[in-house]
């Protein structure tokens, strides 16, 4: 049987009733209780989650300015030049 769900929370309580694992984000973790759960960091290259920018057709300056600015904070934190 498998079981899916979009909600952390949903997800983190079946692993807490023995019916599973799960990758999640480590920010979902914050508030676990981890008397529950048992947690392991992966090693190596850790996952990636791309995230994209979506706005109107005709982005206003601002949109274009922050745009910018988020693709700037990426490639500082990648490391890699990527857009």
């Amino acid at each position: 049987m498998a079981y899916e769900s979009a909600d952390y929370h949903v997800i983190l309580a079946l692993v807490a009733a023995g019916l599973g694992i799960a990758l999640v984000p480590e920010s979902v973790l914050a508030d676990t209780d981890r008397s529950r759960v048992a947690v392991c960091a992966l090693r190596g290259l850790a996952p990636v989650r791309e995230t994209a920018v979506v706005h109107r057709r005709r982005p206003t300056v601002l949109v274009r300015e922050l745009t910018a600015f988020l693709r700037t904070a990426a490639d500082a934190v990648s490391g890699d030049g990527r857009s």
